[in-house]
C-alpha cells in the first residue's frame, strides 16, 4: 500500500557531511544524479526544488546558516509514485523534491546573501552537486489599527457644537473622509472612531509609508482651524506586539488660542515567514 505523508527532517538526526566548493562559476551541467535545482526566496524563507534521477539514494542540502537537510530515499520511490505537497492540490514531478527553510535575520532587517548546496549521492555513481546563489529581502506585515480622532481644546467657542471634518492620506493620496459634530468640553479620553482607517502593509526595512491626517473645524464667525498629523509608517525592529501611538498637532491662533487634536491607534509589526518549522521537507514513502 502506497502512503503520502509529511517528514520534517531532523538536522541532528545524521552528522552532515560539509563540501568545500568554489561557487563561481557555478555548476551548469546536466549531472548523473542532479538533474535540476531551483531555489526561490519569499522574506526570509528560501524553498529548494530538488529533480534527481532513480539511481539517487541520498539528497543533502546545506543552507549556509549551519543547517542541513538530509533525506535517504528509498530504492525505486522517485519512479513508483508522485510526491505531494501537504495541503496543496498540486503534485510535484516524479523525482522531484521540495525543502523549505527558514533563516534568521540579522539585527538590522537587512537583505543578505546565501550559497544553498544540494548534494545527492548514489550508491553506482560519483556524488553529484550543485551550488545557488540566493539574495533574500525580509518582510514585515505591519497593521495600523483604526484610529481615533480627539480634541483637547473648544475650537469653536461661541458654538454650542463644534463641526470638524476629518481627512486621512497615504503617500499624498486621500483615502477616508469623516464628518464629526461633537459637543464642547469633551476632553481628550473621548473622541471618533474613524471607522475604516486601518491600513495594514508588508515593509522592507527601507520602505515608508506616510499617513496624513488634516483636521479641519469650521467656526461660525472666524476663519476655520487646521491641524495636521502625520505617522510614519515603518519597520521598527525593537517593537513587539501591539504598541499604542498617540501623535498629536496645535493650530496656532485659534479664536482663545491655541487649539490641539489629536490621532490614537494601535500598530503592531510581524516578520514575514511562510514556514512554522525552522526546516521542512516534503517526500512520500513506501
Amino acid at each position: 500500500m502506497e502512503l503520502s505523508k509529511t517528514a520534517k527532517l531532523n538536522p541532528r538526526a545524521e552528522e552532515p557531511r560539509v563540501f568545500t566548493v568554489v561557487p563561481t562559476p557555478l555548476c551548469s551541467n546536466v549531472s548523473a544524479n542532479l538533474v535540476d535545482l531551483f531555489v526561490t526566496t519569499d522574506s526570509v524563507v528560501a524553498t529548494a526544488k530538488v529533480e534527481t534521477t532513480r539511481s539517487s539514494s541520498r539528497i543533502e542540502v546545506y543552507w549556509d546558516d549551519g543547517q542541513t537537510d538530509v533525506l535517504k530515499l528509498p530504492p525505486g520511490v522517485l519512479f513508483d509514485q508522485p510526491l505531494e505537497i501537504l495541503g496543496q492540490d498540486d503534485l510535484l514531478p516524479k523525482g522531484t523534491y521540495q525543502f523549505s527553510h527558514t533563516y534568521n535575520v540579522s539585527e538590522d532587517g537587512k537583505p543578505f546573501r546565501k550559497l544553498v548546496q544540494v548534494t545527492v549521492d548514489s550508491k553506482n555513481e560519483p556524488t553529484d552537486f550543485r551550488v545557488q546563489e540566493i539574495f533574500l529581502t525580509p518582510r514585515y506585515k505591519i497593521n495600523y489599527y483604526e484610529s481615533t480622532v480627539y480634541v483637547k481644546d473648544d475650537f469653536d467657542f461661541f458654538a454650542e457644537s463644534q463641526n470638524f471634518d476629518i481627512y486621512q492620506r497615504i503617500d499624498g493620496v486621500l483615502v477616508g473622509h469623516w464628518k464629526w459634530k461633537p459637543g464642547k468640553n469633551l476632553g481628550s479620553e473621548f473622541g471618533l472612531r474613524l471607522e475604516g482607517s486601518a491600513i495594514a502593509r508588508e515593509l522592507t526595512v527601507d520602505e515608508w509609508v506616510n499617513i496624513s491626517y488634516r483636521i479641519i473645524e469650521h467656526d461660525t464667525l472666524s476663519q476655520n482651524d487646521v491641524v495636521n498629523i502625520s505617522v510614519y509608517m515603518h519597520p521598527d525592529l525593537n517593537e513587539d506586539g501591539n504598541v499604542p501611538v498617540d501623535k498629536t498637532g496645535t493650530d496656532v491662533g485659534g479664536e482663545l488660542g491655541d487649539n490641539t487634536a489629536g490621532i490614537r491607534f494601535q500598530r503592531s509589526i510581524q516578520l514575514i515567514a511562510s514556514q512554522p518549522n525552522s526546516s521542512t521537507v516534503f517526500a512520500s514513502k513506501v
